[in-house]
């Protein structure tokens, strides 16, 4: 965020976004960095698609 400012997003049809949390950092040892976000909805907007895929360790499924 430049001058602790929010930024806005690209607006194009043809991007998608990859966003990566706290379990991307840990497992990349830092390489990954987690990123700040916030939602702003439109007054008017059409549907969309979301996926969420979770990435799980060997040893969250031991427990």
């Amino acid at each position: 965020m430049p001058n602790n400012e929010w930024i806005d997003g690209p607006l194009e049809s043809n991007i998608g976004v990859i966003w990566l949390g706290e379990a991307a950092s840990r497992i990349t040892q830092n390489r990954l960095k987690p990123g700040m976000h916030r939602v702003v909805y439109p007054q008017e907007s059409k549907p969309r698609l979301t996926l969420w895929y979770e990435l799980c360790t060997i040893e969250q499924l031991k427990n």
